[in-house]
């Protein structure tokens, strides 16, 4: 009896140190564990690359069966990544930090499955993807558990493999296009890409990651070798993993496509072509089959239309069948009605289409309405734990569609809507705050008055508003009392210069009348001048000073005939032609009535001309005597000869008598 005793307590004492080893060991950390498989061959040389807190730990071998299981201690933040030769890796983050509190009153946790499927590699394709974090597990309060965030799954993780291969060959095509292209196609080309990047770059300074990634990816498709563009793409990617789960990427997604189609049709209509092409452009980044953008990229373009539409059509019915086979119905659906816009004809989507429609309504048939009903208001807690009050809502109204009337949802989606008003109305008001104490800093009053007005009325228990609006309207009846004291004050020192004024252009108009009158021309002109600096407008000083110019300019045109009359007369005198000095000194003085000189000219001419007509008269009448006296002595002697002649003729001494007639 006593050795079975002894057994007895031998084996609890060595249950119990088991179960505290267990315990002890469980309640160190959270158990990770699931199944790795690949898409292709077997799992051979597959790890987990852990990191604690930033800081690189020992890999984790996974066996040929691809199970494995990972104790993570609490309080840190784990990154995983899960890699096998020839595949691409995934990435997984674990917050194990639990309040101090839940750990001790129970610090054990199930594990947490988490199963990866890694996709066969490709070589020479962009593997920046493959760097994204495609889940994240933590632990939550409301649930008094861990619970993940899926940020891609694996049909999300294939399209973007099926992209990078598709951005593989386009870089390919992209090459052998650019090198054909002109300096001045290859300049456009350029001009559109920078504006992609100026525009993302603004989008992403704002914080818009969504508006800025597809913009970068619009860039990296423009000039496909550009790596800028593709590390702010993988940088984007990463940011949005943090902040959206899958679904809500998926809606994000949708919603800035429907936008970015919006804007470019408006720009398209406007006329707008190549606003309009980055718009579509970054609409086709975000879905690269969107046969919308295509068509319209293709009607810009003029280019290849019919071609780019079978292009379209091979690659929505390749996408389609692949969703198809990853039991995407409603994905695969969907493209297939966007193959069938292209082709309306086409039997194989119409099958296709029909099909779905089938397996759709018989999933809807079997579905689960209580299930469907309970996972909506466990979706609807996570994600108002996580703040996310929109999408806890949809989840709510998705449990009153399983389940009309239900009184806790219909609870909470009102007890949501009344927190998300008076939270956008603290935002407001914080924003209108932070931006009225800005424009009052910088004494922009009205503006920060408006403002503090607008969070007033928001709030209107606030009493900080309430001050500033009482302190500004201080502020602005004090300056509007000085102001208006230096307005007084100004208008009486303008009175007093216009007094000034006026008084000196009278003093000036005074003294240049006074001296036009006493013909002092040139000194009243400087009179009118001063008189027109003081006051420009005038025109009584500028009438008078036309006035001095025109009489000065006559005098100038007299003194100017003067002197030339002068000049000439001068010279004929010099040269004793009377007539023409006498003739150019009656014009000098006709030009300047007042000068003596012409006149005294004029009669000394006279004086000559009289003194030289005398002297004429008397030689003349001398020359007269002289000839009288000749011609006697010249008759004497004619008579002479003839009565000689005469005489000798009549002796008849011819000879003789003919001399004296000769």
């Amino acid at each position: 009896m006593k050795k079975i005793c002894l057994k007895i307590l031998f084996v609890f004492i060595l249950l119990n140190s088991v179960f505290l080893q267990v315990s002890a060991q469980r309640s160190n950390g959270l158990a990770v564990e699931g199944t790795v498989t690949v898409q292709e061959g077997v799992v051979d040389g597959a790890i987990i690359q852990m990191y604690r807190d930033g800081r690189r730990l020992d890999n984790y071998g996974i066996g040929l069966d691809g199970t494995y299981k990972v104790e993570l201690n609490y309080n840190h933040e784990f990154v995983l990544i899960f890699s096998c030769p020839g595949n691409f890796p995934q990435k997984i983050v674990v917050d194990t930090k639990v309040p101090r509190q839940v750990l001790q009153a129970n610090p054990v946790f199930p594990p947490f499955p988490v199963n990866i499927r890694l996709f066969t590699e490709i070589p020479g394709i962009e593997r920046t993807f493959s760097e994204n974090t495609v889940m994240k597990l933590y632990y939550s309060e409301r649930v008094d558990n861990f619970i993940s965030d899926l940020y891609y799954n694996d049909a999300q993780i294939k399209h973007l493999i099926d992209q990078a291969i598709l951005q593989s060959q386009l870089i390919s095509r992209e090459a052998d296009y650019l090198a054909g292209l002109t300096k001045a196609e290859l300049a456009e080309l350029r001009k559109e890409y920078d504006q992609l990047i100026k525009e993302a770059e603004n989008e992403y300074r704002k914080e818009e990651f969504l508006k800025a990634l597809d913009g970068y990816q619009a860039a990296s498709k423009v000039f496909p070798k550009e790596q800028y563009p593709k590390d702010r793409i993988a940088e984007i990617n990463d940011l949005l993993g943090l902040l959206m789960v899958a679904d809500e990427m998926q809606q994000a997604l949708a919603e800035r496509l429907n936008e970015l189609i919006k804007q470019a049709d408006e720009l398209f209509v406007a006329k707008k072509y190549q606003e309009a092409r980055n718009a579509y452009s970054r609409a086709l980044s975000v879905d690269t089959n969107n046969l919308h953008a295509r068509q319209r990229l293709d009607e810009i373009a003029q280019i290849l239309k019919q071609q780019q539409s079978e292009q379209e059509y091979a690659g929505l019915i390749k996408k389609a069948d692949n969703s198809f086979r990853e039991l995407l119905y409603v994905d695969a659906q969907n493209t297939y009605r966007e193959a069938l816009q292209l082709k309306e004809n086409e039997p194989y989507p119409k099958q296709r289409i029909e099909e779905i429609d089938k397996i759709l309504a018989q999933q809807a048939q079997n579905a689960e309405r209580l299930k469907s009903y309970e996972q909506a208001i466990f979706q609807a807690e996570v994600n108002f734990e996580k703040q996310m009050y929109e999408k806890s809502i949809s989840f709510y109204e998705s449990a009153l569609n399983h389940k009309p009337g239900d009184e806790v949802a219909t609870r909470r989606i009102q007890e949501i809507r009344d927190l998300m008003n008076d939270l956008a109305n603290r935002s407001m008001y914080d924003k209108l705050i932070k931006s009225a104490d800005r424009s009052f800093q910088k004494k922009q009053y009205p503006e920060a008055l408006t403002e503090y007005e607008q969070a007033a009325d928001l709030l209107p228990k606030e009493e900080y508003p309430q001050n500033q609006i009482n302190r500004i309207n201080s502020i602005i009846a004090e300056e509007a009392r000085l102001a208006a004291e230096a307005e007084a004050v100004e208008q009486a020192r303008l009175a007093a210069l216009q007094a000034e004024k006026d008084s000196q252009y009278a003093s000036a108009v005074s003294r240049g009348d006074s001296l036009f009158t006493l013909t002092d021309y040139d000194n009243s002109r400087s009179a009118y001048e001063s008189a027109l600096m003081i006051k420009p407008e005038e025109t009584y000083p500028q009438q008078r000073f036309d006035e001095i110019k025109n009489i000065l300019a006559q005098h100038l045109s007299a003194r100017q005939a003067y002197d030339a009359a002068i000049a000439r007369a001068d010279r004929d005198f010099g040269r004793v032609a009377f007539a023409e000095a006498k003739s150019g000194y009656t014009e000098a003085q006709q030009a300047k009535p007042d000068e003596a000189y012409p006149a005294e000219q004029i009669t000394k001419i006279d004086s000559i001309v009289e003194a030289r007509a005398r002297l004429a008269a008397e030689a003349e009448a001398a020359e007269q005597a002289r000839l009288a006296a000749l011609q006697a002595e010249k008759d004497s002697q004619y008579a002479s000869a003839v009565s000689r002649g005469d005489s000798l003729f009549t002796l008849t001494d011819y000879d003789n008598s003919r001399s004296a007639y000769e």
